[in-house]
């Protein structure tokens, strides 16, 4: 029996994700066949069957996933940018990447919404997020980066859902452009305004 190189399962495993992903955004969750996303994949029907079990199986992988890789980023956002870049990267991250695949993040609140399980882990990336952002937020605060003005986990809050917020927007058809805007002006009243106030004195 031949030996598998290393690394060729989890790489075809992350084919057979990103697959899967783009047929859910392509026809919807309820028209999403196995056979299509192995056909994409370039495998027959049989070998996908030894990743993922059933429908059900993938859709929890590929959920997992983008809170794995959201986790990963959100760390390597903070650890690696100032306050300020790590605002506009988020905003580029968690909004202008829907794009990229529309429905994909509509079908996925849908199937949460009725799965207690993944919504559950999907309340867990997101309280992860919360504690990375109001950290990040607390120690820009002790240094006097940023207006020392708010409670730290309440100015988390306020960012998270305002990306939610506009990633709804863009859904519905606002320009990009608008939204970054929108944005820009949002953090800089939350955390620089003070910023603008010495500028005057």
């Amino acid at each position: 029996m031949p030996r598998v190189a290393p690394g060729y399962k989890e790489d075809v495993r992350r084919r057979i994700l990103k697959s899967a992903l783009e047929e859910v955004n392509a026809c919807g969750l309820q028209a999403l066949r196995m056979e299509d996303v192995a056909a994409r994949v370039g495998i027959s029907r049989a070998a996908l069957y030894n990743y993922f079990s059933d429908k059900e199986a993938l859709l929890k992988a590929i959920l997992h996933e983008m809170e794995e890789d959201g986790k990963a980023i959100f760390k390597d956002t903070f650890l690696e940018k100032s306050f300020k870049e790590s605002l506009s990267l988020m905003f580029e991250l968690m909004v202008l990447s829907s794009e990229a695949l529309p429905s994909v993040e509509a079908e996925l609140f849908s199937i949460a919404s009725r799965t207690p399980e993944i919504q559950r882990s999907m309340q867990t990336a997101f309280d992860d997020g919360l504690f990375f952002l109001s950290e990040r937020i607390q120690e820009e605060q002790k240094a006097g980066n940023i207006s020392a003005r708010g409670d730290p986990r309440c100015l988390a809050e306020v960012v998270m859902y305002s990306l939610g917020g506009l990633k709804h927007a863009l859904f519905f058809g606002t320009d990009t452009a608008v939204l970054k805007e929108r944005w820009t002006a949002m953090t800089y009243m939350l955390f620089f305004d003070e910023e603008k106030k010495s500028d005057r004195e």
